[in-house]
């Protein structure tokens, strides 16, 4: 089987809307993947592996009552992919959050939960991927 060169996709969306219940009360005013780890937001250890996976746009898929703190944090990050917000005015899970924003992706993207630490390099998950399908 052939697979896809990591670089053909470009796109992805990180599923950050969750209310990170089982969190609290860290997540009582901070959404679950701005929580610091290692010094830095959960997210940005995600975001430096995507990058380095050639992915140059993330959509993060975020809950109507943690818009502002995504706002605040999209408009400040620098030097990763470029950051979009696709907000979901009710809580849609993963299938309702990814129809929601199905006209602004390319037709072969990523989808991650944004509370995933990768022990594999994300380049190399998507080497895996075949030319015409999903994993």
């Amino acid at each position: 089987m052939t697979s896809v060169s990591a670089s053909a996709i470009r796109q992805a969306v990180v599923l950050v809307g969750g209310r990170g219940t089982r969190m609290w009360p860290l997540t009582a005013s901070t959404p679950k993947s701005l929580l610091p780890l290692a010094g830095r937001p959960f997210l940005e250890h995600q975001l430096s592996q995507l990058a380095a996976a050639g992915i140059e746009e993330v959509v993060l898929a975020v809950g109507l009552d943690q818009v502002e703190a995504w706002r605040g944090y999209a408009s400040s990050a620098t030097g990763g992919p470029r950051l979009d917000l696709a907000v979901e005015e009710r809580p849609l899970d993963t299938a309702g959050a990814v129809t929601q924003i199905l006209d602004q992706l390319d037709d072969r993207f990523l989808v991650l939960n944004g509370d995933v630490i990768f022990t594999t390099a994300v380049s190399e998950f998507l080497s895996a991927v075949p030319p015409a399908g999903a994993v």
